[in-house]
């Protein structure tokens, strides 16, 4: 994200995984005053994910929403 994209601010965005692609874009968003939740199955970096203020508890359990598919 760069910094002049407005109306971010106070949204809350929800990241799957916070590997470094997944910690970098919340980073950003971060950035932008947004709210990060995440899940990850694996164990992120703590440190990170609380320094930009990360809350895994409020994340609840991903679900994909997609119409099927015919082969």
């Amino acid at each position: 994200l760069t910094d002049d994209v407005g109306g971010l601010e106070g949204l809350v965005v929800g990241v799957v995984g916070l590997g470094i692609v997944g910690m970098a874009v919340a980073e950003a968003f971060h950035r932008q005053g947004c709210k990060i939740v995440y899940f990850d199955p694996a164990q992120p970096d703590e440190a990170r994910a609380s320094a930009i203020g990360a809350d895994r508890s409020r994340a609840g359990i991903p679900r994909r929403h997609a119409a099927p598919t015919r082969p």
